[in-house]
């Protein structure tokens, strides 16, 4: 009823929604936010790396697990069991690099890891959100934020790895 009166008088329609329901939209924004973030500060030092070295297995397991358990660290460990999903990412990552085999002269071997990583990560997170607690989103914005998270690494990597340069000097056009 608030809404019919709200759209007949020209009043904005968030303003007549109740303040809980605005209150969870804000916090699965932040919770969006939080997870294309995220995944920019984890692919961010791994396409560097891949980008000057060929790094040891494990190597993806250690550092995202590193920030998995330092994140954890500061929520005094209260998310449970969750705060292993980037380890567990870091395990598919470094799988998925011994098979794909990224390196700079191979543009879209990285661009398909980096957009492969953190779908994986973020997958372990909801299942073990799931298994162990609530995830607390619909289908659809879970599925929605993975996807999300699997694009911003490929963006990610197609900035880390841009297209060579010709090598051949086209003549001058007289």
């Amino acid at each position: 009823m608030r809404l019919r009166a709200a759209v007949a008088d020209g009043s904005s329609v968030a303003a007549a929604r109740p303040r809980a329901t605005r209150r969870e939209d804000l916090l699965t924004i932040e919770g969006y936010a939080a997870i294309l973030l995220t995944t920019i500060i984890l692919l961010g030092p791994a396409l560097w790396l891949i980008r000057r070295w060929t790094v040891p297995f494990g190597t993806f397991a250690f550092v995202f697990g590193a920030v998995g358990a330092l994140s954890a660290s500061i929520e005094t460990f209260d998310i449970g069991p969750s705060c292993l999903a980037p380890l567990l990412g870091g395990l598919v990552a470094d799988v998925l690099y011994r098979r794909i085999r990224p390196r700079p002269e191979r543009p879209w071997a990285v661009r398909a890891w980096a957009g492969a990583v953190p779908v994986a990560i973020w997958l372990a997170y909801f299942a073990l959100l799931a298994t162990f607690r609530s995830v607390g989103w619909s289908v659809e914005l879970w599925a929605g934020a993975t996807v999300m998270s699997g694009l911003v690494g490929f963006g990610l990597a197609v900035l880390a790895t841009p297209p060579p340069l010709p090598t051949e000097v086209a003549p001058p056009v007289e």
